[in-house]
């Protein structure tokens, strides 16, 4: 087809063109439009379409060559439009929604016929091709002015097929009579960014525009990475070109866009342009360890990427995380296992400051890192001495193969392996230590595992200490009920050490910081002041003293004696032993 020649005044051609009116259409669903069938062998029919497109193009109904199989060969057949009136219309336009799959060597084709002076001849599209071959990949539109025709039944569609090979055919979906210009311009991209390392633009597109009447505007449109929609003119350059350009932007963003061409009739048409990204780009050929990994860290190396820019440093990722930095094409990195996923980002000194570029392709390693999970109890105040709990994963522990270290003022004591990855380790913790928090490493010749501000020494005002115990005194010879209140949250399991002779018979949880005891006193347990010690599992709570003392002294007096008898009986068994001396009462000795 030959390019239109348009005279552009700014942005408005000279030509104009009326906007299209519909006159007659047909959807094909509820009736065949009133189009008739002609031919050798007769094959055009319609109804429901089972084969080649598998539907109309507005709903099931189509016409088609056949509609339940391929066409048949040796075929010279016809379609020919309704008979409606042309003669009133100014610029009448067949518009025509069909689908064709013929063979693709073009011996089998169709095209589209008018009668001109009582003689059926070729119909030219108003853009397109003439002939229709081989597979038109979906329904497509076609054009066909009808200008000097008197009825829209003076056009037909023929199709042809030689003896050999049948495809699906050919088939019809809607059609449609309109006055005007109902044909949008055809953009076809000359030019358009690829994948780009400038960072700065402009990225120039250049497109040419094709119509039968005159283009008003073409818009270049893009969507860039997140951002809104976006939007600028391309003004003519040309004959029929047009240029747009898209504005720099930061490195990782993709543009997604099309280009907008508008004719004087108002039609618009879409052609969609390859989707380029503006990067910066990642290192190469990253290498790590294969095989079972078992240290903490792990040897990392990559390439440098080819850029326009220099490279600043890189900054390693292990599973999204930064976890290491480096200067060169190396890094030793932590591993946390069992799969850890390393990628490496480099640095850019750029235009728009320093900017990170892509990451590599990603690196996998099996790790299994000695790592402490656990320890408890997780703090002490200083004067402690207290057992404490180090459990973890993949710590392979034997007993005296490792050292273990919570830093200055604190002496481990004693390392007792429980199994692989549980050992007790005693610890004091120096009377003048400072409070805050420590970090634990274990070590052995080749391995080195930490575990940061996993302990801490608290300050003194805040250490677990019993309040008060009440009463303040025993007795000698006596059971007694002791209430105990602490300062902590007590657990279920509680000991009171109360010293020599004062032995613990059982202990109550009453609420979370307060318990009952009930103790027995020997008689010969110490007289005077025992300390007092509350054992929660954890640590030894320190106490008030309490007083343990003798019975009180009893008196002489034999109506106040006898302890287990009632003073009044032993008063009234002496008056009757005084009058039995005296012997019995006789009345004149009353008288």
């Amino acid at each position: 087809m030959s390019r239109p020649i348009l005279l552009w005044l700014g942005w408005t051609a000279v030509a104009q063109a009326e906007a299209p009116v519909t006159v007659w259409s047909t959807d094909l669903q509820s009736d065949d439009g009133g189009l008739s069938a002609s031919g050798d062998p007769g094959q055009w029919e319609w109804g429901l379409v089972e084969s080649g497109p598998a539907e109309g193009f507005e709903g099931p109904q189509a016409w088609g060559t056949r509609l339940g199989t391929v066409h048949m060969n040796n075929a010279d057949d016809r379609l020919t439009m309704p008979a409606v009136a042309l003669d009133t219309l100014s610029s009448p336009v067949l518009v025509m929604q069909h689908w064709h799959d013929f063979e693709p060597d073009g011996s089998d084709l169709g095209f589209l016929e008018q009668k001109v002076d009582n003689a059926w001849q070729a119909a030219v599209p108003l853009v397109g091709a003439t002939l229709f071959e081989g597979s038109s990949e979906g329904w497509q539109t076609t054009y066909l002015p009808l200008d000097g025709l008197p009825s829209l039944d003076h056009v037909r569609l023929r199709f042809l097929a030689d003896a050999a090979v049948a495809r699906d055919g050919w088939f019809v979906g809607s059609i449609a009579l309109v006055d005007g210009d109902p044909v949008p311009p055809v953009a076809t991209i000359l030019s358009s960014p690829e994948d780009t390392q400038d960072l700065d633009g402009p990225h120039p597109v250049e497109v040419v525009v094709e119509d039968n009447g005159s283009v008003v505007r073409v818009d270049l449109v893009w969507y860039a990475g997140g951002a809104e929609r976006a939007m600028a003119a391309m003004p003519p350059v040309g004959d029929g070109i047009f240029e747009g350009t898209f504005p720099g932007v930061d490195p990782g963003t993709d543009f997604v866009w099309w280009v907008e061409a508008t004719d004087s009739a108002g039609n618009m048409s879409i052609a969609t342009g390859p989707s380029f990204r503006v990067y910066l780009p990642a290192p190469t050929d990253l290498n790590a360890p294969t095989g079972r990994w078992t240290d903490t860290t792990v040897p990392l190396a990559w390439a440098a990427p080819d850029s326009i820019w220099p490279i600043l440093g890189y900054t390693v990722y292990r599973n999204g995380e930064r976890v290491a930095q480096s200067s060169t094409e190396s890094a030793t990195a932590p591993v946390s296992g069992p799969r850890d996923i390393f990628t490496v980002v480099a640095t850019f000194d750029t235009d728009r400051g320093d900017l990170d570029g892509d990451p590599s392709v990603p690196a996998s390693v099996e790790a299994y890192p000695p790592t402490i999970l656990r320890v408890s109890p997780a703090s002490a105040w200083p004067g402690d001495t207290l057992m404490v709990e180090v459990v973890g994963r993949y710590l392979r522990l034997s007993q005296d193969d490792f050292d273990v270290s919570l830093g200055p003022d604190i002496t481990v004591s004693d390392v007792e392996v429980d199994d692989a990855d549980t050992a007790r380790i005693r610890v004091l913790v120096d009377q003048e230590a400072t409070p805050g928090v420590r970090t634990i490493q274990l070590q052995w010749p080749d391995v080195t595992v930490i575990a940061e501000e996993a302990f801490e020494v608290r300050s003194d005002a805040s250490r677990p200490r019993m309040r008060s115990i009440e009463p303040g005194q025993l007795i000698l010879g006596t059971r007694d009920t002791l209430t105990v209140r602490t300062n902590v949250e007590l657990p279920a399991d509680l000991r009171l050490d109360l010293g020599t002779g004062v032995v613990t018979e059982s202990a109550t949880r009453i609420d979370e910081n307060t318990a009952q005891f009930i103790v027995s006193t020997t008689n010969d347990a110490p007289v005077g002041a025992h300390a007092s010690e509350l054992d929660i599992g954890t640590r030894l709570l320190p106490g008030p003293p309490i007083n343990v003392r003798p019975p009180q002294p009893t008196s002489n007096t034999r109506c106040a004696s006898a302890a287990r008898t009632p003073s009044w009986l032993w008063c009234l068994a002496l008056a009757l032993a005084f009058f039995r001396r005296r012997g019995p009462f006789r009345r004149e000795q009353l008288g």
